[in-house]
């Protein structure tokens, strides 16, 4: 059976069972109203997309360290002062600096009486260690700032919070 053809202003009428081709032909192929239900779907689909992916971005957790305010205005490069206050922990078959934990040791008297790490001596393992107490320094090479810096979603607080 061929499909009817019908023009806007024609009734067409349709007796027994309608296949798929027949209803096309009736109601019209990919018109105005087609089209127009079709993109408002793909704005809204786009813009869920970018909503969805964005904590992609927003909610990364870049590489952090316990902050030493003692040590933050010395002369010291960085790979010094992580060595001398951060703890090696390993993670995954790597060995890295601990993101959590800083050694108790008295940093202002290390920075006064101007001990570096070679001058510390000991087993580095034996020394206690504790959770940070002044917050943590972000590495900002990738990211500048990320919801879990802005509000300091690390260590324990990263159990509740993610």
């Amino acid at each position: 059976m061929a499909p009817p053809s019908a023009k806007p202003d024609q009734k067409v009428s349709i007796s027994g069972p309608m296949d798929y081709d027949t209803l096309m032909g009736v109601v019209g192929e990919f018109g105005l109203y087609q089209r127009f239900v079709y993109f408002s779907m793909c704005v809204f689909t786009i813009l869920g997309a970018n909503q969805s992916l964005s904590m992609v971005f927003t909610a990364a957790v870049p590489d952090h360290w316990c902050k030493v305010p003692e040590l933050q205005n010395t002369s010291l490069p960085l790979e010094v002062i992580k060595n001398l206050s951060l703890p090696r922990v390993t993670s995954g078959g790597e060995e890295r600096y601990s993101q959590c934990k800083v050694y108790d040791l008295n940093y202002a008297d290390i920075v006064k009486n101007e001990k570096t790490m070679e001058v510390i001596t000991g087993d580095r393992n034996a020394t206690d260690q504790i959770e940070c107490q002044h917050g943590w320094i972000y590495d900002t090479s990738i990211y500048k700032s990320t919801i879990v810096t802005d509000v300091s979603i690390m260590c324990d607080k990263k159990k509740t919070y993610l």
